[in-house]
């Protein structure tokens, strides 16, 4: 299964770093990639609303995202998207052989509550491969806070 690839989409734009749940995500397609034999590609989608300066560029932290991959051997491709997360994920994975896509949702889970995130919940109602939601614990979801840049999508700062 040369083409079978496994897609993990993940949001670096909106952080100063990587959230704890982006890092448990990388590990989680790292093993589907692994247990498919499947080339990886790993997407993120940079907002156009927001130009942010004196930061690391989401081109910089995504080359640094998938460097652990590098290293381990995995086939990869990285992929820096721009425009709307859901619409862009879900073009992306309708052109490749997609086998799994790997997102997670930034969505504090909540007691009784089955919510999850925009782009998490348009790529559920709209996606065209099987999908792998991996929900942040609550900590995950406390801490990702802790690592949003302002109000995103924002009014340029840091100038």
């Amino acid at each position: 299964m040369e083409s079978f690839r496994v897609v993990l989409a993940v949001a670096l734009d909106q952080f100063i770093d990587f959230t704890p749940v982006a890092l448990r995500l990388r590990g989680v397609a790292m093993d589907l990639a692994r247990e498919h034999s499947a080339a990886l590609d790993v997407v993120t989608v940079e907002s156009p609303d927001c130009e942010v300066t004196g930061l690391e560029s989401t081109e910089e932290k995504l080359a640094r995202y998938v460097e652990p991959l590098r290293s381990a051997r995995v086939r990869i491709c990285s992929h820096l998207l721009f425009g709307e997360p859901g619409e862009q994920i879900r073009k992306f994975v309708d052109k490749a052989d997609t086998g799994y896509l790997v997102i997670s949702s930034h969505t504090t889970p909540r007691a009784g509550g089955g919510s999850v995130g925009s782009t998490a919940g348009e790529l559920l109602k709209n996606s065209p491969a099987p999908l792998w939601i991996i929900r942040p614990t609550l900590r995950e979801a406390e801490m990702a806070e802790d690592l949003r840049i302002g109000e995103y999508p924002c009014v340029p700062f840091f100038r």
